[in-house]
């Protein structure tokens, strides 16, 4: 909510919600919270508002970003009766930056 402009009216959010790349192409640009970027920033302390907070920007491009995840697997077959039981599960990842320079951190916000 820190004010950016000259008069003192507009906050960071609100600037940057109608000053970007995205908007000017006719689309909506989407900001989502993140818990862990609250106090991340260099010189801040994690979790604790009030100190250096950290913003981090990237596009949701497949060519640009990928989340790994692997091929299902299955545990082994327990019978019941006439009953065969079975569970799936499948590891999910992490986000995978596949070009450096799509990826932006700022600290101080």
């Amino acid at each position: 909510m820190t004010k950016v402009s000259n008069a003192g009216n507009l906050s960071i959010m609100r600037y940057v919600m109608e000053n970007n790349l995205v908007t000017t192409s006719g689309r909506q640009l989407q900001v989502y919270p993140l818990k862990w970027s609250l106090g991340a920033g260099a010189g801040g302390t994690i979790g604790i508002t009030g100190t250096v907070d950290r913003m981090i920007v990237y596009s949701k491009e497949k060519r640009y970003v990928r989340y790994p995840k692997t091929l299902l697997s299955r545990t082994p077959i327990q019978y019941d009766g006439i009953y065969h039981k079975c569970s799936y599960y499948a590891r999910l990842g992490c986000l995978e930056v596949v070009y450096p320079e799509t990826i932006s951190y700022w600290d101080g916000l």
